[in-house]
């Protein structure tokens, strides 16, 4: 008996943990879509930075959707950033219609994500920083809905990503990425973010100069964007 009662308390304790943790997370979530409706401020100047690696079979994709949005003169730049690529990402990137709107540079650094970021980071002027992977596809009126969103008293931006779904593990997948999703909107709500996703991230770069001297920034080639979330 007093198992089974130390069983019975010990279920109904991680049921009440539980449903706190649920209230949480939908009250991070209403303050989130209640400062959505907010008045923001007036878009910054910001840069686009896309480090890639081997991505001939997704660079086009992704250039024929940046040719598609209504940029205006806050964008000052483009920057492509080449990560050792062996395969015909160039190729692809300069036969494209797009090139001459873009900067395409090498990663100066050590092969990796980071190394490339830091490449493009030297070079950028802008005040913000947004940071895409080479294999996404921006929606029609990305960037005008961007604009609307954008709040220049916010240092980090942590954007959505939307997964394309065409068989039964990609469903899994998308199913166990959407809970994490929810958990970084309420987490964002509750003003304690704990996750990000470097595929699709806007940052201030006045506070890259903290991380370039971050002696560990170098010493692995992923996880750039925890880095910059809790630098």
């Amino acid at each position: 008996m007093l198992e089974a009662t130390l069983i019975s308390s010990f279920i109904h304790f991680i049921a009440f943990v539980y449903g706190i943790f649920v209230v949480l997370c939908l009250i991070g979530f209403w303050y989130v879509r209640s400062d959505s409706k907010t008045k923001k401020g007036t878009m910054q100047k910001f840069s686009i930075v896309i480090p890639f690696r081997n991505e001939e079979e997704n660079i086009k994709d992704l250039l024929d959707t940046l040719a598609s949005q209504a940029f205006d003169e806050n964008l000052e730049g483009i920057f492509l950033v080449d990560d050792h690529s062996n395969d015909k990402s160039i190729e692809r990137i300069k036969t494209h219609s797009f090139y001459p709107f873009i900067q395409l540079i090498e990663n100066q650094y050590e092969p990796g994500k980071k190394g490339a970021l830091l490449t493009a980071w030297n070079k950028i002027q802008a005040t913000y920083v947004l940071q895409l992977d080479a294999d996404v596809r921006l929606p029609n009126k990305w960037y005008t809905a961007l604009r609307k969103a954008f709040d220049h008293d916010v240092a980090l931006y942590i954007l959505p990503i939307k997964f394309e779904i065409n068989t039964l593990i990609q469903k899994l997948f998308a199913f166990e990425f959407a809970s994490l999703s929810m958990l970084t909107i309420s987490s964002i709500g509750l003003n304690n973010p704990q996750l990000a996703n470097g595929a699709h991230l806007m940052y201030d770069r006045r506070y890259l100069d903290q991380i370039d001297k971050r002696k560990d920034w170098m010493q692995t080639a992923s996880g750039d964007d925890m880095s910059i979330l809790h630098h």
